[in-house]
């Protein structure tokens, strides 16, 4: 039982993550931090993803604003912006992803 349980969250992971890391394969596909956070810890326990966060940190770090705020999604899409510190900042908890992915992969790998 706690190997297909482990099998299915693995699966699904696997399925969510085609070129981003994102909730659900079948909708938006747009690379949240919030998801980031949420799923890092887990996707590193089960994947390698040493050179797939490195890309994610990249792309967050080519969407970043002249006023140093990042978006809530790595590729800019006026999304929730009144949630942010404005100027284009997404919503400050979603906009954590590089840092806490970066300090994550570095404790990790």
């Amino acid at each position: 039982l706690i190997n297909g349980g482990y099998e299915l969250v693995k699966n699904a992971m696997n399925s969510n993550m085609l070129s981003v890391q994102s909730d659900c394969p079948h909708r938006e596909k747009l690379p949240y931090g919030g998801d980031l956070v949420a799923d890092s810890t887990a996707a590193m326990h089960m994947f390698d993803m040493s050179s797939f966060y490195k890309k994610t940190v990249r792309d967050w770090m080519d969407a970043q604003w002249d006023n140093g705020a990042y978006t809530e999604t790595s590729i800019w899409q006026d999304l929730n912006d009144y949630a942010g510190i404005g100027q284009g900042a997404g919503e400050t908890v979603w906009a954590t992803a590089p840092p806490v992915i970066t300090v994550r992969h570095m404790q990790h790998y």
